[in-house]
């Protein structure tokens, strides 16, 4: 399966992995919108000794610059070639082969047991969050004692990690963040639209929702049938993406951060105004790519874009 495929195949589920639960009586259990919290009982810091069930890589491990890669999702399979370089598709992964690329597992990737669930309440989803985070930091903390130059980047759901990263540990373990088509506070309304089974996506404006009833038919179908099978995918996205991260984030200047969004998002949309203010205030650095794309959500990955995330690289 090559890599071109492999995007839209996850990009075509991003949607509706954002903001799904089973069931609509879940909704008094998700985390509160006001007060993203962690508090949960018997959940710590996990420390693991042997870092390198954490990851997969490719390259070359005794290059200076590590890129540790939160893949899109969530997904129960760890994803190694999604900044691969594939023949005919010029852009970022033509300009990141010096480097040693880490494949981050993410919770469900990482054990398996935690994908046999059917139905988690928010505390399970907290539990999961943590994971994820933890992996990130072990990661992070390890590269950094091997005095590499550490490049954290994520796409679509693995922004979100990363923002969760950021409200955890802050920004000072990395030398820089790069967040791909993610969004810091994603719309409540696409929320409710897949907690109550019926989906929603972006017009190509980035910012109209269109319901679940007007999507067209041959989309409708595949989400029909995506949420009949409810997978914990789906449930952990709905209960991650509801955090408004430009509250959560407590950083007052993250210049080491790289955020790129599109205008013709259909998957998570276009950044508003207010989450906008929240990166410029901090001193981040965007990247708007226009609504001449042709997948606003992928566009990162390609030329001419990926030109400029490759520059914020080698600054």
């Amino acid at each position: 399966m090559n890599t071109l495929f492999k995007l839209q195949r996850f990009l075509l589920l991003i949607p509706l992995l954002l903001t799904l639960s089973c069931n609509s009586d879940d909704l008094n259990d998700l985390i509160p919108v006001d007060k993203p919290k962690r508090e949960i009982d018997n959940v710590t810091y996990q420390k693991f000794p042997d870092v390198t069930k954490l990851y997969k890589a490719k390259g070359n491990k005794n290059a200076e610059t590590v890129i540790i890669f939160e893949q899109g999702g969530p997904a129960s399979e760890l994803d190694v070639d999604c900044i691969e370089v594939e023949e005919g598709n010029p852009g970022l992964a033509d300009h990141i082969t010096d480097y040693y690329r880490v494949y981050a597992h993410q919770a469900l990737t990482f054990d398996t047991k935690n994908t046999k669930q059917t139905i988690i309440d928010n505390k399970e989803a907290l539990r999961l969050r943590e994971l994820n985070i933890d992996i990130l930091h072990n990661l992070i903390i390890h590269f950094k004692k091997l005095n590499k130059k550490i490049i954290v980047m994520g796409h679509s759901y693995g922004g979100f990690v990363i923002q969760q990263y950021l409200s955890k540990f802050n920004n000072n373990n990395a030398d820089k963040f790069i967040i791909m088509s993610s969004r810091l506070e994603m719309p409540l309304k696409i929320a409710t639209n897949f907690i109550n089974l019926e989906p929603a996506i972006f017009k190509e404006d980035g910012k109209t929702i269109i319901p679940f009833d007007l999507i067209e038919d041959e989309q409708k179908e595949f989400f029909k049938d995506y949420v009949n099978m409810c997978p914990i995918e789906s449930i952990l996205a709905g209960y991650h993406t509801i955090e408004r991260f430009t509250e959560s984030i407590k950083i007052p200047t993250i210049e080491n951060l790289l955020y790129v969004h599109a205008l013709n998002d259909k998957q998570t949309g276009r950044l508003s105004n207010d989450e906008l203010d929240f990166l410029k205030e901090r001193k981040s650095q965007i990247i708007e790519i226009p609504d001449t794309a042709a997948d606003g959500h992928s566009a990162p990955f390609y030329s001419p874009y990926s030109d400029k995330i490759v520059e914020f690289i080698k600054r």
